[in-house]
């Protein structure tokens, strides 16, 4: 053998261990989990929840621009990707949202409810008749080119969606197995109302809620990410029950929907966000100071964050004027809400509670877009 020839022999065998070394880093079964990606990373903010209340945000001039934004579609039509809908709150257009936030991390709540379609619809989804619609959505999300989560038919336990687990279950993983493929971008996100109505003394439900949620779970293949709703820390016991059996699936978790539901920012006040006896929803219960408002909701939200830091590593905050949008205000002829009051959470519209959300989010505690490393949240 020439000198010449083993040289080539030897480095074409160094080459074959060094892409033998790299396909086996790049497996599946030998990557690290996104949990364990994201140890240690800062924590990821989305707002929301339509183009305009994002833009009053950033057009304030008093936070850093959002890593992360929002906005809502659903499976049968796609209503608000490339077009602009509005269902009473607020402008939606996935297209616009991205041109405008072309850097940040997107978040799509992915409506299934059968009211946007008809009778029978989730079960359809599982048997391919929505297949057309679920493609150009992934071509959609693969070239938005940042990280997209997917809340596939969000808060899948709220009653008031209609939902049923097997039909739900079917639809989600259908969905999961056409997007995956066509967009490595994609995230899949389980999202939970983490919510019961009271037990009949006035309680917060406590009993152990992890064998119903289960009754939902896709499985561990299907899911990237968990989510939780959080309006109202009362029911801090009930997230922390879904904290935990996340904990156990060994998954990150996202607070995906939350704000400071019942005060109003601008005006320094708690409302009643359900009627009590002669009291109407929208009542004002008490007048409280910017740190009172803070402390009460902001304060521990970041706080239960902090607490579970090892698996909760993103939030999205609703920064809207719910009362001005015809799906949560007062009817105009009565005064009385036709559901909750939610009030106004504008974080801007209040110069106090803005200074202390600025100093928070501005903190190295939080991702920030000029610095963001995209792949470490991603699953690949």
């Amino acid at each position: 053998m020439t000198r010449l020839l083993r040289s080539v022999i030897v480095r074409a065998l160094a080459c074959i261990s060094i892409l033998a070394q790299a396909a086996c880093a790049e497996s599946p079964a030998e990557a690290p989990s996104l949990l364990e990606k994201l140890s240690g990373e800062r924590k990821l903010l989305f707002v929301g929840q339509d183009f305009n209340t994002i833009a009053e945000y950033e057009n304030s001039g008093l936070f850093p621009t959002p890593p992360g934004v929002v906005s809502y579609t659903n499976i049968y039509r796609l209503n608000g990707v490339w077009e602009t809908d509005n269902y009473g709150s607020g402008d939606v257009n996935a297209s616009m949202t991205h041109e405008r936030w072309s850097e940040s991390a997107y978040m799509f709540g992915l409506a299934l409810m059968e009211t946007e379609a008809y009778k029978g619809a989730v079960a359809d989804i599982a048997k391919g008749k929505f297949d057309e619609n679920i493609i150009k959505f992934a071509e959609f999300v693969r070239d938005m080119e940042v990280p997209v989560f997917v809340r596939i038919g969000y808060e899948f336990d709220g009653p008031w969606y209609g939902y049923s687990p097997d039909t739900l279950k079917a639809a989600y993983r259908h969905i999961v197995e056409k997007v995956r493929p066509i967009a490595p971008n994609f995230l899949s996100v389980w999202h939970s109302v983490a919510f019961r109505n009271d037990n009949p003394d006035g309680t917060v439900y406590s009993a152990d809620l992890h064998p119903k949620w289960m009754d939902w779970y896709p499985g561990d293949e299907y899911v990237d990410w968990t989510g939780i709703t959080w309006f109202n820390p009362r029911y801090e016991p009930i997230a922390q029950q879904f904290i935990e059996l996340t904990r156990k699936l060994g998954k990150p978790c996202m607070i995906a929907e939350s704000a400071p539901m019942g005060f109003d920012l601008e005006d320094g006040t708690m409302g009643a966000i359900v009627p009590q006896g002669d009291i109407k929803a929208g009542d004002v219960l008490e007048h409280l100071s910017a740190d009172e408002i803070w402390n009460r909701w902001h304060k521990r939200t970041l706080d239960f964050m902090e607490k579970n830091k090892d698996v909760v590593h993103s939030i999205c905050y609703i920064n809207t004027h719910w009362d001005v949008q015809p799906m949560w205000s007062p009817d105009t002829e009565t005064g009385n809400y036709q559901g909750l009051y939610w009030g106004d959470s504008r974080i801007e519209s209040n110069p106090r509670i803005a200074q202390l959300w600025n100093a928070e989010v501005s903190s190295d505690r939080w991702l920030q877009l000029e610095s963001a490393d995209w792949s470490k949240w991603l699953r690949d």
